[in-house]
């Protein structure tokens, strides 16, 4: 069908017109063919004619960082107060619930997902060590919740204590999707 063809086409431009930091969903997108005409007449058979279509094409768009902060915000005032929003793993999705053109206005379902995390305070953990065998600083780490996974390297492979000055101890933090 040529109107359904014209219509897919009008989307196309729009998407490709609109600047990447904008959001542009499909289902906010409002269209209607507006006039058509033809210089064929009915039963007529040709081998050559014009057909123009007018579309007029009507979408909510809205910044993608502006929409993201605002979800990033609520979500941290959602996590428990001990938690902090592990932000490599916010995944955020929109549905459409309403929308009137008229008025400007459209609401959105945003579902929102994230790790959070407790938050290891390298500092104080570096004090909890310092100086401490390494099977102290094993059964340590093995009884803080926040920590799933750890690996203890003191270095030269003949030193079997955590060093004493706080500035020669090394914490990296990784974290794993599970």
């Amino acid at each position: 069908n040529l109107s359904e063809k014209v219509l897919k086409e009008s989307k196309e431009v729009l998407k490709n017109q609109t600047s990447a930091d904008l959001v542009f969903l499909d289902e906010t997108l409002f269209q209607e063919i507006v006039e058509a005409t033809t210089t064929a007449k009915v039963d007529q058979e040709l081998s050559v004619f014009d057909f123009r279509v007018k579309v007029k094409s009507q979408n909510f768009l809205f910044s993608k960082s502006d929409l993201e902060n605002l979800v990033k915000d609520f979500a941290v005032s959602q996590a428990p107060p001990d938690k902090k929003l592990w932000p490599e793993s916010l995944k955020i999705n929109f549905k459409r619930e309403s929308i009137d053109f008229q008025s400007g206005k459209m609401v959105l379902n945003v579902k929102i997902e994230s790790k959070i995390y407790s938050e290891i305070e390298t500092d104080s953990l570096s004090k909890a060590i310092s100086g401490k065998s390494l099977e102290e600083t094993q059964i340590l780490l093995e009884n803080q919740p926040q920590i799933k996974d750890f690996k203890i390297k003191l270095r030269p492979f003949w030193v079997k204590r955590v060093p004493e000055k706080i500035r020669r101890i090394k914490i990296d933090i990784n974290f794993t999707v599970d």
